[in-house]
């Protein structure tokens, strides 16, 4: 059995590594071929074109990532005619995998959406997708995507959000906080700046800063970096030293601020560190829905470069939320802080306010705890793939 995939960051090709690995225990033999990174490596899929530098903010760095996407998308359609597979893979990346899946339409080739473009969106997730868009069957992690695809006579399928069956192995906090050299005792803050370089680039320092005013308030407060790869420790590296220099500034100035405290760093995914933390500051992503899986209170935040900053000016009267949690509730259960709003006095603020305050802690884990109930059970993973097995082999049912 051969497999072609295609996921465009880190998140979609990481499930998409976990559901390969799904189907090989169903199908031993089974072989994959593909666009995207490390985890679709580590599961065994041979990645031809490596999508790592494709996760980007704001439309300029989008249009300048179009030449690239461009280039891959013909060399793929060549290789999907020379290496006909049994069935194809589409992981989120909609403005690259939607053209994708015209073309397996075109070649005949058995096409599965993991994880269609918008579906965490409440309002219109399947807003202008039509069934020749998406392939032959959808799987969406979430149920009102399902119910919106199917109204459009696409075959969808929910079985439960796959972040489910990661989140059940993680290691408990009083382990983490060994394997870590942390006090299990004390405070635990997460520093989630995002898996993009530049997100690293504009958010870390803000974080940083922040951490600075934490420790200030609370000098036995432990914060953890999240670096969500190697290629990443260069652009961390710099946002360290800036925020070093930055905190020296303000211990001189008029702030009782006495420089940057210590920094933990924890690389890959972050899920053994958002479970052992009393607090993440994250930027607004998939990893708050991480964050979510395990009732972590957070605070989101997003800011990048100017044009940025215009292009939110443009929507923000059109949107409620950015964070996904808040979004899956329908309501602010976690605060938000965008762009100019994301200073380290508004940040810190707000995390003094969640680490001193037990009665909003237990709210806000009570609300997310809510949150992870909407994404189902567990087992999800499993069932996309033999649901993927049916597909290859002919032997599919519509829903």
């Amino acid at each position: 059995m051969l497999i072609a995939m295609s996921a465009g960051d880190a998140s979609g090709e990481m499930h998409a590594g976990l559901l390969f690995r799904e189907l090989r225990a169903l199908e031993p033999d089974a072989q994959a071929y593909g666009i995207g990174s490390d985890s679709m490596r580590s599961a065994g899929v041979e990645v031809v074109f490596d999508s790592s530098g494709w996760g980007v903010m704001g439309i300029y760095e989008a249009y300048k990532l179009v030449p690239r996407l461009l280039r891959v998308r013909a060399a793929f359609k060549r290789m999907l005619r020379s290496r006909r597979p049994d069935a194809l893979v589409l992981v989120d990346f909609g403005a690259f995998n939607i053209r994708i899946a015209r073309i397996a339409k075109q070649l005949r080739i058995p096409t599965m959406y993991y994880f269609p473009p918008g579906s965490w969106r409440r309002r219109s997730p399947g807003r202008g997708w039509k069934a020749a868009w998406l392939g032959d069957v959808v799987v969406t992690p979430f149920p009102w995507s399902a119910q919106a695809l199917k109204s459009k006579g696409i075959d969808a399928r929910f079985f439960g959000h796959p972040l489910l069956d990661v989140v059940e192995s993680v290691e408990s906090r009083e382990e983490f906080c060994d394997r870590a050299g942390l006090d299990s005792s004390a405070r635990v803050v997460a520093l989630v700046p995002g898996s993009r370089r530049a997100e690293v680039r504009y958010i870390l320092p803000t974080m940083l800063l922040s951490a600075c005013r934490i420790a200030c308030s609370h000098p036995r407060t432990q914060f953890v970096l999240s670096v969500a790869g190697e290629e990443l420790q260069p652009e961390v590296d710099l946002a360290l030293a800036s925020a070093r220099k930055a905190a020296e500034r303000l211990s001189e100035g008029s702030c009782s601020c006495t420089g940057l405290p210590e920094i933990a760093r924890e690389t890959g995914r972050p899920y053994a560190l958002l479970n052992a933390a009393d607090l993440a500051l994250a930027t607004s992503g998939s990893v708050t829905l991480e964050a979510a899986a395990f009732a972590t209170p957070m605070i989101i935040v997003y800011k990048g470069a100017r044009i940025n900053e215009i292009q939110y000016r443009f929507i923000r009267s059109k949107i409620d939320h950015i964070g996904l949690p808040n979004i899956i509730a329908g309501s602010r259960i976690c605060p938000e802080l965008i762009q100019r709003e994301a200073t380290p006095e508004r940040i810190a603020a707000l995390a003094l306010e969640l680490l001193t305050d037990g009665a909003k802690a237990t709210r806000a884990k009570a609300d997310l705890a809510r949150v992870r109930d909407v994404l189902g059970e567990p087992g999800a993973t499993k069932k996309a793939a033999q649901l993927l097995h049916d597909l290859a082999t002919g032997s599919l049912r519509k829903a």
